[in-house]
C-alpha cells in the first residue's frame, strides 16, 4: 500500500488531508507527554496509544519517524503534591517519570527518540521569551517578588485559529494593584515564590509558565518545524493555541503540517477525570487487565470518537483477545510479506486512522479465509501493538488476571469454568432452559456471565470494583 494514501483529520482545517511529510521519508512528531505529579489513568493512557499508533503506522509504511513526547516536570500540581508529601519537587517528578516509562512499557508502546524534560531545557525557555519580548508579543508586569511575564493576545491577530474561539481583549487586575492587559493573556514566566523551586534569568529568579515550555522544546529538538502535533482535544484550548501564538508569533511559520487530536474516554457519557473521581488508574488497570486487553479497547473505537469505558465493553475486549490467541496457537507461523488480502485493511487504516473498521474486515475476512489469520497477526503485531506474546503465556496471563480480579480463590474459579462449560455444552444441544438455568445459578452467586461474539467470558458483579482510585 503506497504510503501517500494516508489521509488524517487536520484540527486546523477541520479537514481529512492528504499526509505529505516535509522532509519525505523523515516524519517529525511531537506528542504532548504527562505532567509527572500522579499515576495516569486510561483517559490519559488513549492518547499516548494513539500516538503509539500512529507512529507504528508510519513506521509499516516505511517511513523514518522522527518522535518526541515531553515530561512536565514543574508546575502547580507538582509543587502541591511535594508540599502535601513532604517531599521535594524534583523527587516527585522523577518518582513519576519513572513510573510513567514503567507503565508505558507495560503497555507496549515504542519508546520516543526524543524525551525532553522542562526543567533540562529552561535555557531553550528564556531564549524564547526574550524573542516575544523583543517582538512585542510579551510585557513585564511586576510584583513583589519580581516580574511575572504575559504573552499579549492583541499582538497576535490569529489567535484562535486552531479552537476556532473568538477572543475579546479586555483588561482585567491579576492583583490588588497590578495591570494585566487583557484577561486572557497567559503567563510566560512566573516570577519566584518562597519555598518554590525556581531558575535564574534576565529578569529575575522564577520559573517557566506551562505553555511556552512545550514551543520551547519543539523549537529546540525541531528547528524545522514539525509535521505532525499530537494530544488529547482537552489540549487544542488553551495549550495548543498558544503554542500557535508564541512559535508562530515568532517565525511566521506553521508550528506543525497537521494537528491530530483524539476524543475522551467517557463514563456513563461523562469525561474520565481525577476531578470526578470516575477513574482507573493504568498501573490499577494493568493489574486486573493485560496490555493487550486496553490496547483492543482502545483501538476497536476511532481516535476522534468518544471511547466509552464500560465493564461490558472492557470483558468483550478480553474475550476478543482470548480468542485471538487461541488462534495465534491454531496458526502459528506469520507470512514473511502481506498479499492484496490486507489491502483493504491497509485501506480502512489510511482513511484517518479507522481502527474499528480495519478491525472489522479482518475479522470479516478471516471467516472466510481462515488462513489468512497468519497474515492478519503480522498487522495486529506491526501496527496495532498486540499479540507479541507467545499464546500459551498470553492465556495464563488473562486467566490468572481474572481470577485475581475475581477475588475468588483458584478453586472456585475452577468451578464456575466447569459450570460455564456445561452452559454451553447444553446450549448446544438445544436445551436453553437448563442452560438459562445455570446463568440464574451464577448471577445468584455474583458471577457475570457475558455472551460475546468471541466466546464466553465471566466477572465478578461487584458495584465498587469497577474505578478503584489508586
Amino acid at each position: 500500500m503506497n504510503a501517500s494514501q494516508l489521509f488524517l483529520f487536520d484540527t486546523l482545517t477541520q479537514k481529512k488531508r492528504l499526509f505529505k511529510a516535509q522532509l519525505y521519508p523523515k516524519v517529525f512528531i511531537y506528542g504532548c507527554g504527562p505532567t509527572v505529579y500522579d499515576w495516569i489513568h486510561i483517559g490519559n493512557a488513549r492518547a499516548f496509544l494513539i500516538q503509539d499508533l500512529l507512529v507504528r503506522y508510519l513506521l509499516f509504511q516505511g517511513y523514518q519517524v522522527h518522535f518526541a513526547r515531553n515530561y512536565t516536570d514543574i508546575d502547580d500540581k507538582i509543587i502541591q503534591k511535594a508540599k502535601k508529601t513532604q517531599m521535594s519537587f524534583f523527587q516527585v517528578a522523577q518518582k513519576f517519570i519513572q513510573a510513567f516509562d514503567e507503565d508505558m512499557e507495560k503497555l507496549q508502546t515504542i519508546v520516543p527518540q526524543y524525551r525532553p524534560q522542562v526543567t533540562k531545557n529552561i535555557p531553550a525557555i528564556i531564549t524564547m521569551i526574550e524573542q516575544l519580548l523583543q517582538k512585542k508579543l510579551a510585557y513585564l508586569v511586576p510584583t513583589t517578588h519580581g516580574p511575572d511575564i504575559y504573552y499579549q493576545l492583541s499582538q497576535f491577530p490569529l489567535y484562535g485559529k486552531l479552537s476556532k474561539r473568538i477572543q475579546t481583549h479586555t483588561q482585567s487586575r491579576i492583583h490588588s494593584n497590578l495591570l494585566k492587559k487583557n484577561e486572557s493573556d497567559f503567563a510566560l514566566w512566573k516570577a519566584a515564590q518562597t519555598g518554590e523551586p525556581s531558575w535564574p534569568s534576565p529578569w529575575g529568579i522564577g520559573r517557566p509558565g506551562w505553555h511556552i515550555e512545550c514551543s520551547a522544546m519543539i523549537d529546540h529538538l525541531f528547528p524545522h518545524r514539525l509535521d505532525i502535533h499530537m494530544g488529547g482535544c482537552d489540549l487544542i484550548f488553551p495549550h495548543h493555541e498558544n503554542e500557535i501564538a508564541q512559535s508562530e508569533g515568532i517565525s511566521s511559520q506553521p508550528l506543525a503540517q497537521y494537528w491530530i487530536h483524539n476524543e475522551m474516554v467517557t463514563v456513563q457519557q461523562e469525561k474520565m477525570s481525577k476531578s470526578l473521581g470516575n477513574f482507573w488508574t493504568l498501573r490499577n488497570f494493568l493489574e486486573n487487565f493485560t496490555a493487550d486487553t486496553l490496547r483492543l479497547l482502545v483501538f476497536q473505537t476511532h481516535y476522534r470518537s468518544p471511547l466509552d469505558f464500560s465493564k461490558e465493553n472492557l470483558l468483550k475486549s478480553e474475550s476478543f483477545i482470548e480468542k485471538l490467541y487461541h488462534l495465534k496457537m491454531k496458526y502459528p507461523t506469520p507470512p514473511t510479506q502481506l498479499t492484496l488480502e490486507s489491502d483493504p485493511v491497509l485501506a480502512a487504516l489510511n482513511e484517518d486512522l479507522n481502527t474499528p473498521k480495519a478491525i472489522g474486515l479482518i475479522m470479516k475476512k478471516a471467516q472466510i479465509i481462515p488462513s489468512l489469520w497468519k497474515e492478519f497477526f503480522l498487522l495486529f503485531n506491526q501496527i496495532f501493538g498486540i499479540l507479541n506474546q507467545s499464546p500459551l503465556l498470553a492465556l495464563q496471563e488473562i486467566k490468572q488476571k481474572r481470577i485475581q480480579r475475581s477475588r475468588l480463590t483458584p478453586h472456585q474459579c475452577e468451578q464456575i469454568e466447569a459450570m460455564i462449560k456445561k452452559r454451553q455444552m447444553l446450549r448446544d444441544e438445544k436445551k436453553f432452559v437448563l442452560a438459562d438455568q445455570i446463568r440464574q445459578n451464577l448471577k445468584a452467586q455474583g458471577i457475570l456471565i457475558m455472551d460475546t461474539p468471541f466466546g464466553v467470558n465471566w466477572d465478578v458483579q461487584k458495584e465498587l470494583w469497577f474505578f478503584p482510585s489508586s
